[in-house]
């Protein structure tokens, strides 16, 4: 099972509990330098790209593309 979630408190403790869910991988938010390269994969370079990349303290990476939607 292969599961995702940004609401870890959401999630029944019974479903996490030892013999079932064996293996978390907890990913933070993207720093400044990884936000930058998926704007620039996005074809957002320059200014414009500075500008974002130092609002967007703290999104996701699923964020920061929903706001390239």
């Amino acid at each position: 099972v292969v599961a995702t979630t940004s609401h870890m408190e959401l999630i029944d403790p019974a479903v996490i509990r030892a013999g079932r869910i064996e293996g978390r991988i907890v990913l933070g938010s993207p720093d400044a330098k990884a936000r930058q390269c998926l704007l620039q994969t996005k074809g957002i370079e320059g200014p414009l790209c500075t500008a974002v990349v130092q609002a967007t303290e703290g999104l996701s990476f699923a964020d920061l593309s929903a706001l390239l939607v």
